[in-house]
């Protein structure tokens, strides 16, 4: 199905408090919907693997650290963030299994007049924990 969700971002939405709690108790009623669902296609997307968990980790370092906060991580700091990426992983994949969005943040919401919110951006969903 596809529907015409507007133009309005929750980021730009984001301007109060009051706003902002209202539109993020809509998105985190929506993530228990889409979670909560059961729907046998939803269980049919591809498994969250243990690979993808680690570079989706991966992604810490270099977009925060690196990009954002402009710091550069020594060779112990890494290998430490290898060696809790390698204990996180099977922890996280030893948890219950459910529908994952991977990119449910203020720009794939739209805010929208009925069935708060519009949710953009599912072609890397997963199933996981």
């Amino acid at each position: 199905m596809l529907s015409d969700l507007g133009t309005r971002q929750y980021l730009d939405e984001l301007v109060t408090d009051e706003a902002a709690d209202r539109l993020y108790a809509d998105a985190l009623g929506a993530l228990c919907t889409m979670q909560t669902a059961g729907n046998r296609t939803v269980r049919d997307l591809p498994r969250y693997s243990r690979d993808l968990l680690v570079r989706e980790m991966e992604l810490m370092p270099e977009w925060f650290l690196q990009r954002h906060l402009g710091l550069q991580i020594s060779a112990a700091e890494r290998g430490m963030l290898n060696r809790l990426f390698e204990t996180l992983a099977p922890s996280a994949l030893a948890q219950p299994a459910t529908f994952v969005h991977r990119d449910y943040h203020s720009r794939n919401l739209l805010v929208t007049p009925a069935d708060n919110p519009g949710i953009l951006d599912f072609q890397d969903a997963v199933w996981g924990p």
